[in-house]
């Protein structure tokens, strides 16, 4: 009988009140925990699931809460075109924001064709096929691309629209070596007002951030 091979992995992380960093800031105490399995099917299809659980601590005393389950697979229709499809379930309840309570279940699917192993384009889209509460829909369809410019530098961008907006990224890759790569890019997260993304909601505008590494 044909073997099936996979991996899996849990993570717990506690950030403490008052914790900072680069990226993020909590202002009460925030527990982030969960797990993923991934499987090879067969030589063609790969499944891949993840749980997610974030709860933080309010000034108010109940906590925000958010559960996530999503489950993909990825399958190589031929040897240029590969289809990975998914299904995304989250509950989030936040009883100072209206808005954001309730549940939300997305469908999504992405198609990948590859001239090479670092020259491709894509095609993606998502609708929202459940809600309950006082979720909003999370509708997007968008298109994107990865191409070589030399043997060590390459560059990948995407452009989407959809409920949330405008939403996008750009990133140029520099391979040094197959173990050692730098990148410089931009990004526009579609999500970036959800409370969960980044701690606090956005006051004003905001253009999106650069990132490197």
């Amino acid at each position: 009988n044909d073997r099936i091979n996979g991996y899996g992995e849990v993570f717990y992380e506690l950030r403490e009140k008052n914790f900072s960093a680069l990226d993020s800031e909590t202002a009460f105490e925030k527990r982030i925990y969960g797990g993923s399995l991934r499987l090879d099917v067969n030589e063609n299809i790969e499944a891949h699931l993840a749980l997610k659980a974030v709860e933080e601590g309010t000034a108010s005393g109940k906590d925000t809460q958010l559960y996530e389950a999503v489950v993909e697979a990825t399958a190589e229709i031929t040897e240029n075109i590969t289809l990975l499809a998914g299904v995304t379930w989250s509950d989030y309840r936040d009883p100072a924001t209206a808005g954001r309570n309730g549940t939300r279940t997305d469908i999504g699917a992405r198609i990948t064709y590859a001239f090479n192993a670092k020259t491709n384009v894509f095609v993606f889209g998502q609708t929202t096929a459940h809600l309950k509460g006082d979720r909003v829909r999370n509708d997007r369809i968008g298109v994107g691309a990865e191409f070589e410019l030399t043997d060590r530098l390459s560059i990948t961008g995407d452009i989407s629209t959809g409920t949330s907006g405008i939403g996008g990224s750009a990133e140029l890759t520099y391979e040094s070596s197959p173990d050692n790569k730098s990148w410089l890019g931009y990004r526009l997260d579609p999500d970036r007002d959800e409370v969960w993304n980044k701690g606090t909601a956005i006051q004003g505008s905001d253009s999106g951030v650069i990132v490197a590494g």
